[in-house]
């Protein structure tokens, strides 16, 4: 697990790589918050591979693996 960088991405269902920026976008993530979220990622041959994003979004690997990232955002009071 670790904390999102820039240039972040995770492959969808549509075999896609998508930027973390939008799956926040489609989210409606504030980008204020969107350093908080963890990210649950996997070491490849090729590197790092992201396969969740807090609970907005998993990977086919996540699915087919049957993990999810459980986790709990603290509440925010304004």
């Amino acid at each position: 697990m670790r904390a999102r960088r820039a240039g972040d991405r995770i492959k969808l269902d549509d075999a896609h790589h998508h930027d973390l920026k939008k799956v926040f976008q489609d989210g409606s993530v504030p980008t204020w918050w969107r350093h908080q979220i963890p990210l649950l990622c996997a070491a490849t041959e090729q590197g790092e591979e992201i396969l969740a994003v807090g609970q907005l979004v998993r990977s086919p690997q996540a699915v087919n693996r049957g993990l999810t990232l459980v986790w709990e955002a603290p509440v925010f009071h304004p």
